[in-house]
């Protein structure tokens, strides 16, 4: 498999959440979404913050791969 940068970047991340706010806990990487309709997609990293509320984090590295 190649190392793909976006990985990498994912994975310090998921590692070093208060960069990206306090209270965060990490509770997967690549955490899947299944879809009966066939159009299931990955959340690169998935967190709860303080409060108990789902945080979903993707990663991009340029504005052309934005959705």
């Amino acid at each position: 498999m190649a190392d793909r940068f976006e990985d990498r970047i994912r994975d310090y991340l998921a590692a070093h959440l208060e960069i990206l706010g306090d209270g965060l806990s990490l509770l997967q990487k690549e955490h899947v979404l299944p879809n009966s309709a066939g159009a299931g997609g990955r959340i690169d990293i998935l967190a709860r913050d303080k409060f108990g509320v789902f945080v979903a984090i993707e990663i991009k590295r340029s504005e052309q791969a934005a959705r």
